[in-house]
C-alpha cells in the first residue's frame, strides 16, 4: 500500500525553479475572471495508483491541509481557489504518478483534478514543493 504521511509539509521554498520538473510539488490557483480560455488537449496518462490508495490518499491530503502547520507561509485564501498537488511513487520497475485537487469553501475539500480549466481560467499565485 502506498499511503502518504499525515506529516506531509508543503513547502514555498522552490517559487522560483519550474516545478513541474519536480517530483513532488503544488500550485495554488486563482480563478481569473478576466481569462476565459479554451484549452483543448488529450491527456497522456501516466501510471498512478489504484483507484483504492488514491482515494485514501486524497483523504488524507484533505485533513492535512487543512492543518494549521501543513504550507511554510500563510496562505491568503479565497473561496474558490484550488490545489493541485503532484507525488510520485517510485516502485520498483516504474514510478507512479498522481494529481490530487481541492477546492477552498472555507475549508479545503476534495475535487477532481480538471487541468484544462487551470490552464485557460486560473492564475498560479503559489507553489512549492511537497516534503514527503
Amino acid at each position: 500500500m502506498c499511503k502518504v504521511s499525515d506529516q506531509i509539509k508543503f513547502c514555498s521554498c522552490a517559487s522560483n525553479i519550474d516545478i513541474e520538473e519536480m517530483d513532488n510539488y503544488w500550485v495554488l490557483h486563482r480563478r481569473n475572471p478576466n481569462k476565459n480560455d479554451l484549452v483543448i488537449g488529450s491527456v497522456i496518462s501516466l501510471t498512478g495508483l489504484d483507484e483504492r490508495n488514491f482515494k485514501i490518499n486524497h483523504k488524507i491530503l484533505e485533513k492535512r491541509i487543512n492543518e494549521s502547520d501543513a504550507f511554510d507561509i500563510p496562505l491568503a485564501l479565497q473561496t474558490g481557489d484550488t490545489l493541485h498537488i503532484h507525488l510520485t511513487t517510485p516502485q520498483t520497475d516504474i514510478t507512479l504518478e498522481d494529481d490530487y485537487a481541492f477546492l477552498y469553501k472555507k475549508k479545503w475539500r476534495r475535487c477532481n483534478y480538471d487541468m484544462w480549466s487551470l490552464l485557460g481560467m486560473y492564475d498560479i499565485l503559489k507553489q512549492g514543493l511537497v516534503n514527503k
